[in-house]
């Protein structure tokens, strides 16, 4: 089973993006070598400054109830234990 810091990383949600390079190599018959290779995306942490302005624009453009923030204070502090 795979843990939490598995199932909440980042590149689980994140469309994958590849390079590729192409060679034009000449021999009898025409053809093309090509190399693909993942691009790795470095992700930040995001600060605690950061995580709580994220949360008040949400909930004041949403408009959102006060339970509904007590909720997600909840999970961000279980994810914050991870």
């Amino acid at each position: 089973k795979a843990s939490m810091r598995e199932e909440f990383d980042e590149d689980n949600f994140a469309t994958p993006r590849y390079k590729c390079s192409m060679v034009r190599i000449p021999m009898a018959r025409p053809g093309v070598v090509y190399s693909m290779r993942k691009i790795r995306v470095v992700h930040n942490t995001p600060t605690a400054d950061e995580i709580y302005e994220f949360a008040h624009q949400l909930f004041k453009k949403v408009q959102l109830s006060s339970e509904c923030s007590i909720v997600c204070l909840i999970y961000v502090e279980k994810l914050m234990e991870v």
